[in-house]
C-alpha cells in the first residue's frame, strides 16, 4: 500500500466511479431464474412493474431510488423466499427501465464522518436493505464519494457519474446534478420525501440558515493507492432546534402535478420528476429559509 500523499484534485487522481466485481450476485441473475416464479409470485412481480409505469417510470429513465422496502415487501416476502427481496424490487426496477436507462441508490458509508478511509469496492453501506444488496451484485458502478456514495446499474452511469466529489451537495456535486436533469426521483415506502437526503443540495444552493459547511478530511483507498482526500459536507447546526417538514414542498408539488404515487403492497411508490422538484424547493426556500423545517426558535 502507497503512503498517502497530499490532498489531490479529483478529475486527475482518482476516478469519478469504480465498478464493482467478484460479488455475489450478477446482475441478469435474477431475471434469468425468473422462470422458476409460480403463478402467483410472477402476478406480484407484475404488479409491481405495473407500479412503477403507473409512477411514471418508463424505459431509459434515470432512476434515483430511495427506499424503506420492509413497509412494501413484509406482505411479499413468502413468495420471494428463493431471492433476497432486495433482488425482487432490484429486478422489477431494471425490467422497466430497460437496458438504456439506469437505476441508482444510495449507498451513503459516512467515512470520512466516521474517521474510516474509503474504499468504494469494500465500504459497506448501513442504511438500508436495498443499498446493502445492490453493492453485491456483479458490475455496478459505485461513485467516489467518500460519505454520500451512490451506486448505479447501467452503462450510462459512466456518465452520470462525472461530479466533483470533494463536496457533498454543491453546485457541482452528484447530488445537486440529480436535480439539474430530467431524471425521476422514485420513492419506495411512506416515508417519501422524508428519505430524499439529496435534498439538501437545494438548501445548500439557497444558504439556509441551520446548515453550514464543515470541511471532513480523510483517505480514499482505490485499489492498493491510497490518497489524502476532503469532502465538504452541509452539516446540521445543532444549536437551532428543528425537525423536517416537507408539508409544503409536498402540497406545492401536488399542485404543480409533478408527482404521481401508487399503491403497493403495505405502502406505497412516489415518483418525482427531479428537476421540476428543483424550481419548487428552490423558490419555496428562497421565500421562506423554514420551508423544509419547523424551527423552534423561530
Amino acid at each position: 500500500m502507497e503512503e498517502p500523499g497530499n490532498i489531490i484534485d479529483l478529475k486527475e487522481h482518482i476516478p469519478d466511479y469504480v465498478q464493482l466485481s467478484n460479488k455475489k450476485c450478477n446482475i441478469s441473475s435474477f431475471n434469468d431464474d425468473i422462470s422458476v416464479f409460480g403463478d402467483s409470485e410472477l402476478s406480484t412481480f407484475g404488479i409491481f412493474k405495473d407500479s412503477l409505469l403507473n409512477c411514471g417510470i418508463d424505459k431509459g429513465d434515470v432512476v434515483i431510488i430511495n427506499s424503506e422496502i420492509m413497509t412494501l415487501g413484509r406482505k411479499f416476502k413468502d413468495l420471494v423466499k428463493r431471492y433476497d427481496i432486495s433482488d425482487f424490487f432490484l429486478s422489477g426496477l431494471l425490467d422497466v427501465v430497460g437496458s438504456q436507462g439506469a437505476i441508482i441508490i444510495p449507498t451513503y458509508s459516512y467515512s470520512f464522518c466516521r474517521q474510516e478511509i474509503y474504499n468504494p469496492a469494500e465500504s459497506d453501506t448501513s442504511i438500508g436493505m436495498l443499498p446493502k444488496r445492490i453493492l453485491q451484485w456483479h458490475g455496478v458502478y459505485r461513485n467516489t464519494q467518500p460519505i454520500f456514495s451512490y451506486t448505479g446499474i447501467g452503462s450510462k452511469c459512466k456518465e452520470l457519474f462525472k461530479a466533483d466529489n470533494t463536496d457533498c451537495f454543491g453546485k457541482e456535486s452528484f447530488n445537486a446534478k440529480i436535480y439539474k436533469n430530467d431524471w425521476k426521483l422514485c420513492c419506495l415506502g411512506e416515508k417519501d420525501l422524508q428519505m430524499a437526503t439529496s435534498l439538501h443540495s437545494i438548501e445548500q444552493e439557497v444558504e439556509v440558515p441551520y446548515r453550514y459547511v464543515k470541511r471532513f478530511p480523510g483517505i480514499i483507498k482505490i485499489d492498493k493507492n491510497c490518497n489524502k482526500y476532503y469532502s465538504d459536507y452541509y452539516v446540521r447546526d445543532l444549536s437551532q432546534t428543528y425537525v423536517y417538514d416537507f408539508s409544503q414542498l409536498q402540497k406545492k408539488v401536488n399542485f404543480e402535478g409533478c408527482y404521481r404515487r401508487s399503491k403497493f403492497g403495505l405502502g406505497s411508490i412516489s415518483c418525482y420528476r427531479t428537476n421540476e422538484l428543483w424550481e419548487i424547493g428552490k423558490t419555496l426556500l428562497e421565500h421562506n429559509h423554514y420551508s423544509f423545517a419547523k424551527n423552534n426558535n423561530v
